[in-house]
């Protein structure tokens, strides 16, 4: 199960990932795994994913910043949205029950994984930037792994001990 999405650089990574992971089981002659996706019908996975992947909308937005009313009056909104995408998102993972459920980043990840924490389901982070945002800096408390692109990324998240970065390893 892959959750992350809001912008192009959040879920073509998860995309990427999946494709791996289908390559991966093809090449060795294993039954292909059975992937879906989280995310908001707003974003851009809402216009990529339908009807090419499996697809379940969560209502969960990002903070807003700008002007301070329409910050305000959005941001108000964000509490609710998020309990709200928790819930379909726990119920989403009772149905499908995930072996694992990785996040690439965005507030649309947050609370698929923190679901799957929750449950004691493997938990994974994918951080492809060198600045990890809220969303992953929060979950990394409670992640099992925590894949990083970059050196800088692995010094602003918790959990030295569950952080792999090819750069680091190298």
């Amino acid at each position: 199960m892959f959750a992350g999405g809001g912008t192009g650089g959040h879920l073509y990574p998860a995309l990427r990932l999946a494709d791996g992971l289908r390559d991966y089981a093809e090449r060795h002659a294993l039954a292909p795994p059975e992937i879906c996706f989280l995310g908001n019908p707003c974003g851009v996975e809402g216009t990529v994913l339908p009807g090419h992947e499996r697809f379940y909308s969560l209502p969960i937005q990002g903070f807003h910043r700008g002007r301070f009313g329409a910050m305000l009056r959005s941001n108000l909104k964000f509490p609710s949205r998020a309990v709200n995408s928790y819930r379909i998102a726990a119920k989403v993972i009772r149905r499908e029950h995930p072996d694992v459920v990785v996040g690439t980043g965005g507030y649309v990840s947050g609370p698929p994984v923190f679901a799957a924490a929750l449950r004691g389901i493997p938990t994974l982070i994918q951080e492809q930037n060198s600045y990890p945002g809220i969303t992953t800096r929060l979950l990394a408390y409670l992640a099992d792994r925590i894949h990083v692109a970059y050196e800088e990324a692995a010094r602003m998240l918790p959990k030295k001990k569950r952080l792999y970065s090819a750069e680091i390893l190298s």
